[in-house]
């Protein structure tokens, strides 16, 4: 890997980033050429669906993503630490940060073998020019070298310093209903002796569905009891998630027969086209089990040996039977929630009661689901129009515990625990 000297005109725009950052952390492309993005973990087999890892602990992440095209472009990366909302921390990025401030990904490796062309980049953290000091979130930004104030993606994730313990549970029994559209997930903190003077103020937990970086709680309001060092939240209204349905899915392998969702392919333009069955609206019909991937996506093929670079991308066609519904629909899952929201809405067409959307997609496996965008983005609205919330539905949920002191002048993150 190969660093660039850090400009002094970059320091001003780090400085411009303390006040420009989104207040929700976004793992997201800005340039339509990004694809493929994916943030998988390394040194660990555990399933985590949020990117993060335990400070000095031999994890990490690899971050990959293809540019779609021929044109193969030196990128440049820079990190922020963030609170647990993802406003920016008041440490520099010196203090938060042992290495250099900007950094470059490895060179890049060009397609091989493929129809669609693309160049893929790929990227290890920690690495020997940059390693996150300080635990909390990060959000990354990236953009190319010699335009470097025009940003082509950010990619949020999180640094966990281990300094309490977490116990959790999944219930359908919630203030809101039993057994009906949510389900909800109460907590148990062991401090291990961590001194906390004021949990309501100086702890915040904050639990996730299924990655999503939309589909976040944070715990407000303060515990529902404590005794000593154990600190329970239990019932509590923030903890409380719709409860969805089961991801649907494809896979498309290889171009000389049809995945699994396949309709039909064909050869189109010089690049292969899948159609994928159409999907019916699942609201209002009762809940079907099936085995999914909470929303994953994986990238592989059966006509090549390295899917990275010699995976195909094909021209696929979603199609969702439906009403016209009061809002955008969009395409939800692993493989689509990076994307710019008008690259993942669907198209209604009255005459066939139907929504469709073409999305050029890498070769792979991935789940997903269709979601309704409402005004006042009310989580419970996004599935109940599209595919319904049914309490069995098995969702996984992630809890991170924050901890900032009056002493301290950042958010730590001290505990995360899976919850299935």
């Amino acid at each position: 890997m190969k660093q660039f000297s850090f400009r002094l005109s970059h320091f001003f725009l780090f400085l411009s980033l303390l006040w420009s950052l989104p207040s929700v952390g976004q793992t997201r492309a800005f340039d339509s050429r990004v694809q493929s993005l994916l943030v998988t973990l390394t040194g660990t087999e555990q399933l985590r669906l949020y990117p993060y890892y335990h400070i000095n602990s031999g994890e990490g992440l690899r971050i990959s993503f293809d540019l779609m095209g021929d044109e193969s472009m030196t990128l440049g990366y820079r990190l922020q630490h963030c609170g647990h909302d993802w406003q920016a921390s008041p440490v520099s990025p010196a203090e938060a940060v042992s290495g250099f401030l900007e950094n470059e990904f490895d060179p890049p490796a060009v397609s091989r073998a493929t129809l669609v062309n693309y160049v893929h980049y790929e990227l290890s953290l920690p690495n020997a020019n940059c390693t996150p000091k300080l635990s909390g979130n990060y959000l990354m930004t990236v953009f190319d070298v010699y335009d470097p104030d025009e940003t082509l993606l950010t990619i949020a994730f999180r640094v966990v310093a281990p300094l309490a313990s977490l116990k959790g549970s999944q219930t359908s029994v919630t203030y809101e209903d039993i057994h009906g559209r949510h389900q909800q997930v109460n907590v148990e903190v062991d401090l291990k002796g961590l001194r906390i003077l004021s949990p309501s103020e100086e702890l915040t937990l904050v639990v996730g569905q299924n990655g999503r970086e939309s589909e976040m709680r944070s715990l407000s309001g303060g515990p529902s009891s404590i005794a000593g060092n154990t600190i329970v939240y239990d019932q509590h209204a923030g903890a409380l998630f719709p409860a969805t349905n089961v991801y649907r899915k494809a896979e498309m392998l290889s171009d000389s027969y049809n995945g699994m969702g396949v309709y039909r392919s064909y050869s189109r333009n010089g690049h292969y086209v899948m159609e994928l069955y159409p999907d019916k609206n699942r609201a209002g019909l009762p809940y079907q089990f099936e085995q999914n991937n909470f929303g994953r996506r994986i990238i592989r093929t059966t006509d090549g040996a390295n899917s990275a670079t010699e995976g195909d991308y094909y021209e696929v066609i979603f199609s969702f039977e439906s009403e016209k519904l009061p809002g955008p629909v969009l395409l939800s899952g692993e493989a689509f929630d990076f994307l710019p929201m008008s690259e993942r809405e669907l198209f209604y067409d009255a005459s066939e009661q139907m929504y469709t959307r073409t999305l050029m997609m890498k070769q792979g496996y991935f789940n997903y689901l269709y979601i309704l965008q409402t005004e006042d983005d009310n989580l419970l609205t996004q599935t109940a129009l599209t595919e319904g919330n049914h309490y069995e539905t098995e969702n996984r949920y992630t809890v991170f515990l924050y901890a900032k002191t009056p002493a301290d002048i950042y958010e730590s993150l001290i505990a995360v625990l899976e919850v299935k």
